[in-house]
């Protein structure tokens, strides 16, 4: 049986690599423009959808292999249970932890505030049935303050539930 777990630490023993500063979020609108080209391209994917409503089967990530650093994806396991099935190297470099195969719900936000905030998200994106899309500053892993931009974007089973969350983050 897999393990859920909680790496707090970074990867293969590197520390935090970066530490988000500020997150601010918005509901998607049709016809937005995003300065990050990776966030733009996973938007254009899901909007192309949205005349079948964008279908976990119809997501490949071979499709998308030249932005899979920045991506991650989430399974729906509950309406306050995730789980994290992928996360790319560079969303691990943004996010300063490594959350790949591990279970988010309220007993993994005891050990991490950040998963909390995380879960509230995941359920608004959820609640409304559309994309998000979140701005912010983080600090580097050279001490310097950046921007970035992320997108997160619902994908639905057969049975026409939400069944997993595609997203992906770029420092701009």
């Amino acid at each position: 049986m897999k393990q859920d777990r909680i790496i707090r630490d970074g990867v293969e023993g590197r520390k935090n690599l970066s530490q988000l500063v500020s997150v601010t979020e918005h509901q998607v609108i049709p016809d937005i423009r995003f300065n990050s080209k990776k966030v733009q391209n996973l938007y254009n994917w899901w909007y192309s959808h949205q005349s079948d409503i964008p279908r976990k089967s119809s997501f490949d990530i071979v499709d998308h292999l030249k932005d899979a650093e920045g991506y991650f994806l989430y399974s729906i396991l509950a309406d306050d249970d995730f789980y994290v099935r992928v996360l790319g190297e560079k969303a691990i470099d943004l996010l300063g932890n490594r959350y790949t195969n591990v279970r988010i719900n309220t007993e993994a936000a005891k050990v991490d505030a950040h998963l909390d905030a995380l879960i509230t998200y995941l359920q608004k994106i959820l609640s409304a049935k559309t994309a998000f899309w979140c701005e912010g500053e983080f600090i580097d892993q050279s001490g310097h303050k950046r921007r970035f931009q992320s997108i997160d974007c619902p994908l639905w089973d057969d049975a026409n539930n939400i069944s997993h969350i595609v997203g992906v983050m770029e420092a701009i």
